[in-house]
């Protein structure tokens, strides 16, 4: 399951806002609108596979740890 809280510590590793994270996907071609950052943070949206990759890539992480394994607590 994708976890907010997983890309919210990433984003933040890495020094940017979600504006900045905004701006990075669209050099990458994801054409969101900068709210989605919010949903996806709040967990009430997920990205869909090409974001969740494009994400991975910006904030230079595994793919894998963008998610949580069943049973955790994040």
């Amino acid at each position: 399951m994708f976890s907010p809280t997983r890309l919210r510590r990433a984003r933040l590793q890495r020094g940017l806002s979600r504006s900045q994270l905004h701006q990075e996907l669209i050099l990458l071609g994801v054409l969101r609108c900068r709210a989605m950052m919010d949903l996806w943070e709040s967990g009430r949206s997920e990205p869909r596979a090409s974001e969740v990759q494009a994400l991975a890539t910006i904030l230079q992480i595994p793919i894998a740890d963008l998610y949580e394994s069943k049973g955790s607590e994040e």
